[in-house]
């Protein structure tokens, strides 16, 4: 029977019986869907470690030699360098050397061709060759403007070194005569020097340019000689013919050589390894210095198999640098890699084990502060997502 008397629970009462007996009861359920939606979340989006990539280049010697002191304060770790500066000169005692053997070896072999020349009149002088001797004069008019050339080239070359040196010494006075440290007349002096030098070598090169015009014509002109008739004055000039191409070769090689005296840097960038300095012997190919690019280019992250992501060029990601309170930035893929690679060890989620993945490129966003090197975290937006 009710009780007409019966009193009824405050409000106040219940409310704090719901604090203790619902609110926990709402606040599990809350928290399990919430993580049920977090955990789906992420496994469609997994957050991935990606790297700045860092661009460092080697800078090698062209030749074996010495590296010799340049015209500045030597380079330190962590100069600024800019591209086509000079990075290190090695010694040119040996392409001189080399440059003054084969001038001396063209002497010779222009020697041994007018003795061949007097030799070969000498044996016609009862016979009656007039247009033999005319072809063969052709032929020794034609070896005897290569030899010049030969010469002219190694004389050119000879001037380019001696260029070079006036340039590094120019280079080495410069900052003192900025600090009044040698008289006005030595300064104006090396420049007047280096000037002579240049000179020369702009008239060596305008003077070949016009003797390899005028050996064309005559090879044409050779060229049209009768078979049996150029065959004679072939057999008489092979010999010379042959220590003139080899003669030739070795300029060729010379010019290289003198090309290669001076290591220049490729790319702008910071010197971040110094691997040889000024008095050390180094051999072609041998590394002087590395030099680092310090902007990034891109950002590669490695997707593993066991991820629920497939990459595609185009796709959205987000980046986020690995400071707190640091908001993602949204960019894109650039490429994929083609196929699937071990990743390196300091982007593996364990050291100690072994993973690989697909290499993927993404875009450095725009604004982002980022170092070569420097490690990211990353994650893939899907179409649609």
């Amino acid at each position: 029977m009710w009780n007409k008397h019966y009193i009824p629970t405050p409000w106040r009462r219940r409310f704090k019986r719901f604090c203790y007996r619902g609110v926990p009861i709402l606040g599990f359920l809350v928290c399990a869907t919430a993580t049920f939606w977090l955990w789906q979340r992420q496994d469609r989006m997994p957050v991935l470690t990606g790297e700045v990539l860092a661009v460092r280049l080697d800078v090698t010697a062209g030749r074996d030699g010495v590296l010799v002191p340049l015209a500045r304060e030597p380079w330190k770790l962590y100069d600024d360098i800019q591209a086509g500066q000079i990075i290190a000169r090695l010694d040119d005692r040996t392409v001189s050397a080399q440059l003054d053997y084969g001038r001396k070896e063209l002497i010779r072999i222009r020697a041994d061709l007018e003795a061949a020349v007097v030799r070969n009149a000498l044996a016609e002088t009862d016979r009656d060759l007039n247009y033999s001797r005319e072809a063969t004069q052709i032929a020794v008019e034609h070896e005897r403007l290569l030899l010049w050339l030969l010469e002219q080239k190694i004389e050119l070359e000879t001037n380019r070194l001696e260029l070079q040196r006036c340039k590094a010494r120019l280079e080495h006075y410069k900052p003192l005569h900025d600090k009044d440290a040698i008289p006005d007349l030595q300064w104006v002096e090396e420049n007047l020097s280096r000037d002579i030098v240049a000179k020369r070598v702009e008239e060596g090169l305008a003077a070949l340019h016009k003797a390899e015009e005028e050996e064309r014509k005559l090879r044409e002109q050779r060229e049209r000689l009768p078979a049996r008739i150029s065959a004679e004055s072939t057999k008489l000039l092979a010999p010379f013919q042959a220590a003139i191409e080899s003669q030739q070769a070795r300029i060729r090689e010379l010019e290289s050589a003198t090309d290669q005296l001076i290591v220049r840097a490729p790319v702008d960038g910071v010197i971040c390894a110094i691997l040889h300095r000024p008095g050390e012997n180094v051999r072609a190919g041998d590394p002087i210095v590395t030099v680092a690019n310090p902007r990034g280019q891109a950002i590669i992250s490695y997707v593993r198999q066991d991820q629920p992501v497939r990459p595609l060029p185009g796709m959205t990601a987000k980046v986020r640098l690995r400071l707190p309170a640091v908001r993602s930035l949204a960019t894109r893929v650039e490429r994929v890699g083609p196929q699937i690679e071990q990743i390196p060890i300091h982007l593996c989620r364990d050291p100690n084990i072994p993973e690989w993945g697909l290499p993927v490129l993404i875009d450095i966003p725009d604004g982002l502060p980022v170092r070569p090197g420097e490690l990211l975290d990353v994650s893939f937006q899907p179409e649609g997502g």
